[in-house]
């Protein structure tokens, strides 16, 4: 069993007492199921294969399943490592946690927001937003009944020095993350227009493939579409992809368009 300072992940909770009596088991287990939800969450995403519902089958659980490797009382603290020992699992593991970690930093330091900042992939900024349901169950568990002050969350087994350390002040802010969303690399989408709202400046479009999406646009490429000529409207929009915290989908729903041409580019 591996040391706490060479595990994958480690958490500790962070409270007068709690180096004596130990973590409430309630705020222990919903924590770690969310750590459990979320390497799910982030393995799926890189699956391309995560949606509403959606779960890894049982052999992928088996080996994406963490346990406690150890647990030290420095207030009370814990070493979360893989299940499995195959070197080549730990390692698919490994990479699927630093993904994970990644995107709990981003929410440490309030950079969530601007992933299309520091050049993360499309697949991280997916990432960020999909964990946050349990990223709120994880600092729901700050000033609780449970005596818990700070939750830090640490990779040493990642060779990350960096060290999350969410407080009041860090439940407050993702709180305040609902109904908020992150954006994505520039590209284009190709859709038939079917719906117009003029007062939002807002169209929706059937994406061949893809099913509908909400396509938000400034007024002037707004009035190109609404007194457009053509009976085919079909159109190339150039813009980004909006992805809302929390939701369960890596497909494209929503997109601020910048630009866009009717008929499709090839």
């Amino acid at each position: 069993m591996k040391r706490y300072e060479d595990s994958l992940l480690t958490v500790r909770f962070v409270g007068k007492g709690l180096g004596e009596r130990g973590v409430g088991i309630y705020d222990l287990g919903l924590t770690l199921i969310a750590f459990q939800r979320v390497v799910h969450k982030a393995y799926l995403i890189e699956k391309e294969r995560f949606k509403r519902g959606a779960f890894p089958v049982t052999k992928e659980r088996e080996w994406l399943s963490f346990q406690i490797g150890e647990r030290k009382r420095q207030s009370d603290a814990y070493a979360l490592i893989p299940i499995v020992t195959d070197p080549a699992f730990v390692s698919s593991v490994s990479y699927i946690a630093d993904s994970v970690f990644n995107a709990l930093l981003g929410y440490y330091t309030g950079k969530i927001l601007d992933g299309d900042k520091f050049n993360e992939s499309e697949r991280q900024v997916i990432i960020n937003g999909a964990i946050y349901a349990e990223v709120v169950n994880i600092v729901g568990r700050i000033e609780a009944s449970g005596g818990v002050e700070k939750i830090e969350i640490g990779a040493p087994g990642l060779d990350r020095r960096e060290v999350v350390s969410f407080d009041a002040s860090h439940k407050e802010f993702i709180s305040s993350l609902k109904n908020k969303y992150s954006l994505g690399k520039v590209q284009t989408i190709v859709g038939r227009v079917f719906k117009l709202y003029p007062d939002s400046k807002i169209v929706q479009i059937r994406r061949p493939g893809h099913g509908k999406c909400t396509i938000f646009l400034d007024g002037s490429n707004f009035d190109k579409i609404r007194y457009s000529q053509s009976a085919d409207l079909t159109v190339t929009f150039s813009g980004r992809p909006r992805y809302p915290f929390g939701v369960d989908s890596q497909s494209i729903a929503e997109f601020e368009a910048y630009s866009l041409q009717f008929g499709e580019i090839r």
